[in-house]
């Protein structure tokens, strides 16, 4: 049994190797930069693969709605880290058992393109989930993923949802505007 010292080593070499990669496939000398319509394109194809899987999620079907993640993705959030796309099917399959109703929605709000290869989108999701007792049960958040592109396939290497803020935080501890771009 791994310790949990050991566990949390684990997780930060994980992520440390994960961003280096990331940054190491945006400074490659030998790709060029997107244009604003090869970026355009790749959005728009990150945007339908996003949707599919909500629609995909909407009617219960874990396969599908897990297919674009790769399979060592790193996934954070409910207070979890997964690593692997089979763990998360599992976890996906024993939620969806669970549910007799869904309703998943899905509003994109910020892709940015870092080389051909690497993306990153943000969006938020409301999940409405009717339980086997008739309880309605909100799933969902804000959703950081990052998109990179291997053998002419979008994959989602590494994911984090976080839940939103909720309404009764004073609104002096809500940011007010966005941290401006470096």
């Amino acid at each position: 049994m791994i310790s949990s010292f050991g566990k949390t080593t684990k997780r930060v070499l994980g992520l440390g190797l994960l961003s280096v990669a990331a940054i190491a496939a945006c400074r490659s000398g030998e790709k060029h930069p997107a244009t604003a319509v090869e970026s355009r394109a790749v959005e728009d194809t990150l945007r339908a693969i996003v949707m599919q899987t909500f629609e995909a999620i909407q009617v219960q079907d874990a396969e599908r709605a897990l297919a674009v993640l790769s399979e060592d993705v790193i996934y954070i959030g409910d207070g979890l880290v997964v690593i692997g796309r089979d763990s998360l099917l599992r976890m996906t399959q024993r939620a969806f058992a669970n549910w007799h109703k869904v309703k998943a929605d899905v509003k994109i709000t910020h892709f940015q393109q870092f080389a051909p290869d690497v993306a990153v989108m943000n969006w938020e999701s409301h999940i409405s989930a009717t339980d086997g007792k008739g309880v309605d049960r909100p799933y969902g958040g804000i959703a950081t993923a990052i998109f990179v592109k291997r053998n002419g396939r979008w994959s989602i290497v590494q994911q984090q949802q976080c839940a939103p803020m909720p309404p009764e935080v004073p609104s002096d501890l809500k940011p007010t505007t966005a941290i401006p771009e470096s």
